[in-house]
């Protein structure tokens, strides 16, 4: 049968961050133009969520949470 296994890792649960399609940002002060510079980076491909997580988390040292099971989020694919 068909592999779930891309589909199961991205369900949102207690025990699973799930996929990330939005974000919200809660910052202390503006970034600077180098922390900024940070995030010239192709949107919407394969992997930009990771990159960004990964600018957040490790560049910058915030932290990072996904509240998948209080906050609920539409994703829809449109064509422009």
């Amino acid at each position: 049968g068909p592999s779930y296994g891309v589909w199961r890792r991205t369900l949102c649960s207690k025990i699973n961050f799930g996929s990330y399609d939005a974000y919200v940002f809660s910052l202390a002060s503006p970034l600077s133009e180098a922390h900024l510079s940070l995030f010239d980076f192709p949107q919407n491909a394969w992997g930009g969520e990771n990159v960004l997580l990964y600018i957040f988390t490790r560049a910058l040292g915030y932290s990072a949470s996904n509240p998948c099971l209080d906050l609920a989020v539409n994703h829809a694919h449109c064509q422009l």
